[in-house]
């Protein structure tokens, strides 16, 4: 990335938790919900947080906000059911972001925090048009892979398993400057 500002004081976040809530999730909300929480008692008060859901559609469940019980609450109405629209999720959430950005115009970092299983199954976005569009942005986009129930199988196996999802998530981070987990 081009350097185009520098800061040496604590510069506030805008931080938005992207939330897989499509039904392959579905055993794994309650460990979401704590994941989720957790990261929104990081932020300071100068932060700010959103929440933005996905399954069949992607809902912006709590756009950019100081409101700490209001994020958490929005955090906890997040439930599974439908097919995952991964890529579509992406692409409204860097837009929310860039929209955000050229609003305000104070200088804030703005980084995404992604809770999912990774499985893309109705994304109308693609995956290329997706990094593109995350390259050009700035923002960094972490990635927070939940292993569904075949993983464990797939790892006993002696023969390397290849994920297109776990290669996806691995990109989009990596491409962005931030860590996969």
């Amino acid at each position: 990335q081009q350097v185009q500002f520098f800061e040496s004081h604590e510069v506030p976040i805008d931080l938005i938790l992207l939330i897989d809530t499509s039904a392959s999730m579905a055993d794994k909300m309650d460990t979401v919900h704590e994941a989720a929480i957790g990261f929104l008692k990081t932020l300071r008060d100068a932060d700010r947080g959103a929440i933005v859901t996905f399954g069949d559609n992607v809902n912006i469940v709590q756009p950019l906000s100081t409101d700490r019980p209001a994020l958490e609450q929005a955090v906890r109405q997040a439930q599974a059911h439908g097919s995952t629209a991964l890529n579509n999720a992406l692409y409204v959430a860097l837009k929310q972001f860039a929209r955000s950005a050229q609003q305000a115009g104070e200088i804030r970092r703005q980084a995404i925090a992604m809770l999912s299983d990774g499985e893309d199954t109705s994304s109308v976005i693609t995956f290329d048009d997706v990094l593109a569009m995350a390259r050009k942005s700035g923002i960094n986009i972490y990635t927070i892979c939940l292993q569904n129930r075949y993983s464990s199988a797939r790892a006993e196996s002696t023969r390397k398993y290849f994920s297109e999802s776990d290669f996806a998530m691995k990109t989009l981070a990596q491409e962005t400057g931030a860590l996969s987990f």
